[in-house]
């Protein structure tokens, strides 16, 4: 799955240990949503979470879930639900960074 949104970000901004809180931000969603909704029937699961910045800023994420088929659950589906989560989160916690908003003048000065 491929998102691109163009947001018009103040990179310099965006520090090394900001867009490593971020990654783990991102993990911890994904954890909880995945604990949430199989519970356990969870087995094993692995998460790479991967934030890239240079001319763009480029999230990945590799996520594997293996686990027991109790009731009528659909992995493929619980898994797509935790990838959106994530995006969404990272496109929000970005947007605090948008040239000239509002919200990435307030983040400036609080820092």
């Amino acid at each position: 799955m491929s998102k691109f949104i163009k947001l018009n970000l103040e990179l310099e901004k965006l520090t090394d240990e900001l867009l490593e809180e971020l990654a783990i931000k991102v993990e911890e969603t994904i954890v909880k949503l995945l604990s949430k909704r199989l519970g356990r029937r969870i087995d094993d699961f692995n998460i790479i979470v991967n934030i890239e910045k240079e001319d763009i800023v480029t999230l990945t994420i590799s996520l594997e879930v293996t686990g027991r088929s109790r009731g009528r659950i659909n992995y493929e589906t619980v898994v797509e639900e935790a990838l959106n989560t994530a995006y969404k989160l990272f496109e929000k916690e970005l947007r605090r960074f948008v040239k000239g908003s509002s919200k990435a003048e307030r983040s400036n000065k609080q820092h």
